[in-house]
């Protein structure tokens, strides 16, 4: 999913303020957390609890501006 999304920005198909992104992003690092909970790479796990704050933040600040 996190490869999709960045392929969607990258040829503009979707831009950084659409929802449909942030949730790409947010869904991709919650797969590759649980992925990473599993295989004990704890560093992977947060950094992809902060990829998951970040898109949440992001959707909220667009939310508002609408």
């Amino acid at each position: 999913m996190l490869i999709i999304s960045y392929l969607l920005i990258s040829f503009e198909m979707l831009n950084a303020n659409n929802p449909r992104f942030q949730l790409l992003n947010i869904f991709g690092a919650l797969l590759l957390g649980f992925s990473s909970i599993i295989l004990g790479a704890w560093f992977s796990v947060g950094l992809n609890v902060f990829w998951i704050a970040i898109a949440l933040v992001a959707l909220s600040t667009n939310k508002r501006k609408s």
